[in-house]
Parts: structure tokens; C-alpha cells; sequence
């Protein structure tokens, strides 16, 4: 969810999503021995609410959404660990709630993807 101000994105709340998925992806790297799958699966975007209450991390893979969905209910008992090592990377008033997301616009960005060079091979 995007706060917009006055016309604009809010740099703040973009830099905040930014420094989420980065602490994520190292979070991610850190316990990928504990979960292999991870190796396959990548936290893609990051999204906060205005108010820092909630967490969304999309996840993303070439392997399809069942990767993903598998990989994403074997992280849900390392939400504790992740919401700890959060609070030893970033200076937070509260620690947010977490939610770990398949990431469905991925896919539609794709299919657009392949519809476009298919209509640029058949053009040319």
C-alpha cells in the first residue's frame, strides 16, 4: 500500500519498504540452510503500512506459485526469529506483524512480457 503526499510517493515510506526487503533477503539467507527451498524462492518486494502495524513480503519464483506457497508455509513458524533479527537490524518503534505473500503481479508482469516480444517477433 502506497502513501501518496501531496501528488508524490512518500520517499520516507518507499525507503522504509526498501530497507525491509533488504534486512529480508538477509534474513532469508541466513536460514536458507534450514529451508532449502528458499534457494528457489526470492522475497521480491516489500510492503508497509503507513503506520509500521503490518509487514507484507511478496515472494517470487520461476518454478510456479506452488514452490512459493510450499516455501512460504515452511518460513511461517520462523516469524518469531524474523520479526527478532528485524529488531536487531533496523531501529523500530514497534515491530510490525509479518505476512509472507506469493506475489501475483510477477506473474501478470511476465504474460505481458511474452505477449509484447511475441508482437514484436510478428511485427518483424
Amino acid at each position: 500500500m502506497m502513501l501518496r503526499e501531496r501528488g508524490g510517493f512518500s520517499q520516507k515510506l518507499l525507503r522504509r519498504q526498501s530497507n525491509f526487503l533488504r534486512v529480508s533477503a538477509k534474513f532469508f539467507v541466513l536460514i536458507s540452510d534450514e529451508i532449502i527451498d528458499l534457494l528457489r524462492v526470492h522475497p521480491i518486494e516489500s510492503e508497509i503500512t503507513p503506520d509500521g502495524s503490518l509487514l507484507k513480503i511478496y515472494f517470487y519464483s520461476s518454478l510456479g506459485q506452488e514452490v512459493v506457497k510450499k516455501t512460504i508455509k515452511k518460513l511461517l513458524p520462523k516469524i518469531p526469529d524474523f520479526k527478532h533479527f528485524l529488531s536487531t537490524q533496523m531501529v523500530l518503534r514497534r515491530i510490525p506483524e509479518v505476512q509472507f505473500l506469493y506475489h501475483e503481479k510477477q506473474d501478470k508482469i511476465i504474460r505481458i512480457e511474452t505477449l509484447i516480444e511475441r508482437a514484436e517477433k510478428e511485427i518483424f
